[in-house]
């Protein structure tokens, strides 16, 4: 085995690549293997670390698989940031940007993390990315909304409140299930930037629940936008519930 209980520390790695590169063998599949060589990437590619040949041999293969196996975009302590690697290899042609592209939405797709979810989309932008792109692909976004990471929530929302309608009020109906207030009203504030959606009336008892909310900036900010997209805001009164069935007086004691 190349990593007997180690970890995958450098110097493991190192050997295994100089034993596999001189024969040009294809890399090893394994996870230990793969998070050990995002942090060779990583050290010697982008910190100078002094073994970059070693740590450019078969890099698209090496990315590609990576990703596959879940590596960390923000890194751990047992793994490199494989976001940071992947923008790394594209500036030094070791790995087309649109391939590149690719890999980082898969990486996006599957991230676990808030801090990888965070990380892809900001690889992503490094590497072109542009607002058009990212609505082209809202129907993968708007569901990683779901998590409530405030952050993610922040950054996205505003593009891809500039999709078509349907995107629109999805990502209004997804966004405003996150816990954290600043969050809720940060995607309230973003909703006023468009104007009212077709289908709107969809988000109407959402937007009433928000109009409703303790924080005041967060309930004036739901009562605009209810305003301006003609939404009813007046919170649904709760019904009483009515027993069913017969009443029975209780029997006598013996």
């Amino acid at each position: 085995a190349l990593f007997p209980g180690d970890g995958g520390r450098h110097w493991t790695l190192e050997l295994a690549l100089r034993l596999l590169a001189p024969g040009d063998l294809a890399p090893p599949s394994g996870l230990a293997y793969l998070r050990a060589w995002a942090s060779f990437a990583e050290t010697h590619l982008i910190h100078a670390g002094g073994e970059a040949e070693l740590a450019r041999w078969r890099f698209a293969e090496h990315a590609h698989a990576a990703v596959a196996a879940g590596v960390n975009g923000a890194g751990s302590p047992e793994a490199g940031a494989m976001a940071l690697v992947l923008a790394r290899g594209v500036e030094l042609e070791l790995i087309g940007r649109e391939e590149a592209i690719e890999l980082g939405f898969g990486g996006l797709d599957a991230a676990q993390r808030p801090s990888d979810r965070l990380a892809w989309v900001e690889t992503l932008r490094t590497l072109g990315v542009t607002d058009a792109d990212l609505t082209a692909r809202a129907d993968a976004l708007v569901p990683l909304l779901g998590f409530g990471d405030g952050t993610l929530i922040e950054l996205l929302t505003p593009v891809l409140l500039a999709g078509d309608d349907a995107t629109a009020v999805d990502t209004v109906l997804v966004a405003l299930a996150a816990k954290a207030k600043k969050t809720r009203k940060a995607v309230l504030l973003a909703a006023a930037a468009r104007r009212r959606p077709e289908g709107a009336e969809a988000l109407a008892d959402t937007i009433a629940a928000q109009a409703s909310d303790t924080d005041r900036g967060v309930a004036r900010a739901a009562e605009a936008r209810a305003s301006a997209w003609a939404l009813d805001a007046t919170a649904p009164v709760a019904q009483p519930v009515v027993a069913a069935g017969w009443w029975r007086p209780t029997p006598p004691v013996w």
